[in-house]
């Protein structure tokens, strides 16, 4: 486990402030958070989850704020956990431009998602068919998400990538920091060359397009837009 604390060590190491007078804890803190943030927006799929979603009723579902997108829908969850029937996914135009449920509702009178539609312009909500049923047990699907990236506010607070081992990026969090940091002091040439020698390494390990987690370029987003249309 990467905890934040090593992180802020380490670069409080390199800025030799060893009182924190320079750079208090909670700034460093401040800036490993937004390294979290750098690097979940270059390379998502390090956030990337399996979770259960459990299902209100009705058509519109709401992914939970701790997850910042919905990546897909993969199947049913039986009431004992276990996998059930899939879920397609659906266009959300062509379902709007029906404007009527496109699936069985029920097969041997239970509730199964059939398919599942995202708005091309939200990550916060998506809508199920047939409608969820207000029943007990709730119905529930296994979906993949990304998981938001998680601030740090204390140094026993831990780095969280679901998709990965933390550590592995422990020098790309540090170059985050301490580009921050030096950056503060702007009336120093000194400092600021190694801010952005900082930010250089940063950019350098993620990698310029943003690259998944095998460091292989990542292609822009084919998500169908309002029109119908795809993005490329």
């Amino acid at each position: 486990m990467l905890l934040a604390g090593t992180v802020v060590a380490a670069c409080n190491f390199e800025l030799a402030d060893p009182e924190y007078i320079r750079w208090p804890e909670s700034e460093l803190l401040v800036y490993l958070t937004g390294a979290i943030a750098q690097i979940a927006a270059l390379k998502p799929t390090l956030y990337y989850s399996y979770v259960p979603l459990g299902l209100a009723a009705g058509v519109v579902q709401t992914v939970p704020q701790e997850y910042s997108h919905l990546i897909d829908i993969l199947y049913n969850l039986n009431s004992d956990g276990s996998p059930g029937d899939s879920i397609s996914q659906g266009s959300f135009t062509a379902a709007r431009a029906l404007g009527q449920p496109s699936c069985a509702g029920t097969r041997d009178g239970r509730y199964v998602v059939r398919s599942y539609t995202i708005h091309p312009e939200s990550d916060s909500s998506f809508f199920v068919d047939p409608a969820a049923p207000e029943s007990s047990p709730t119905a529930a699907v296994m979906a993949l998400v990304q998981l938001a990236p998680r601030p740090t506010t204390a140094l026993t607070d831990a780095v969280v990538m679901a998709n990965t081992t933390p550590e592995m990026y422990q020098e790309a969090l540090k170059d985050w920091v301490l580009y921050r940091a030096f950056a503060k002091d702007t009336e120093s040439s000194d400092s600021q060359a190694r801010s952005q020698a900082h930010y250089r390494a940063f950019m350098q390990f993620l990698g310029v397009p943003p690259r998944d987690k095998n460091a292989v370029p990542v292609a822009a987003s084919s998500r169908e837009t309002v029109s119908g249309a795809s993005t490329v």
